[in-house]
């Protein structure tokens, strides 16, 4: 291998590298948002409680694990809110990776080498990931939006009823929430340590730094889950 080839290599390794970062990045940055979003909406609702009536329903939250103590008019705000967020959520994944495809696509017929075009073809296929991610976070978002347009749909159903079936829902939302929270948080978990124990064992300092650089986001969005 010359030189200009061994050039190359190490140019579209770097872009990689940096490909690999910047969705990581985006990544974390997203689900810390998610979080950082579900405790303002829970302090918002904290602040506005003591402006209500004395007959009004008190303790009305904003999140999953207090879903019980909603009635079904509480819920109703919920979902307003978490579909607001959500569409926010999903425009900013398809505008950025609406982005980073066209740049992807740009560099795809811009090049000869099959190492760079393979580069280009995995940035082109996370971005269409990342865009079909956003795209259901806009039209459709959680199983919350989706059951609450069930029961609304129902039209013989009464408040009681509603309300019963509010009830039964968060108990079964609570028992998933909690699996799916201790599962995410031991797959970022044990994504990081392999990271770290790889990174521990490799010579090649750019190949080092991204495992390093894999583990630590892992490792925050474990953080970002789990707390």
């Amino acid at each position: 291998m010359d030189r200009l080839q061994q050039t190359k290599l190490l140019t579209w390794s770097l872009a990689l590298s940096f490909s690999i970062r910047f969705f990581l990045i985006l990544f974390v940055f997203f689900s810390m948002a998610s979080q950082a979003q579900i405790l303002i909406d829970e302090r918002d609702s904290q602040l506005e409680s003591p402006k209500k009536s004395l007959f009004a329903t008190e303790n009305t939250l904003q999140n999953k694990s207090n879903l019980a103590q909603m009635t079904w008019s509480d819920f109703q705000v919920h979902i307003d809110k978490e579909t607001s967020r959500q569409r926010q959520e999903g425009l900013a994944y398809m505008v950025s990776s609406s982005l980073v495809f066209l740049g992807a696509t740009v560099g795809f017929h811009s090049v000869d080498q099959s190492l760079e075009k393979s580069i280009y073809s995995v940035s082109q296929t996370l971005a269409i990931a990342a865009f079909g991610y956003g795209f259901y976070q806009y039209n459709v978002g959680s199983h919350d939006r989706q059951f609450f347009q069930i029961i609304e749909n129902t039209s013989s159903l009464t408040l009681t009823q509603k309300n019963e079936i509010l009830n039964s829902y968060a108990m079964i939302q609570k028992e998933k929430e909690n699996t799916n929270k201790w599962t995410r948080f031991f797959t970022y978990l044990t994504i990081s340590g392999l990271n770290f124990v790889q990174a521990s064992q490799e010579s090649n300092s750019d190949i080092k730094n991204t495992m390093y650089f894999i583990g630590g986001a892992s490792a925050l969005a474990a953080i970002s889950v789990h707390f």
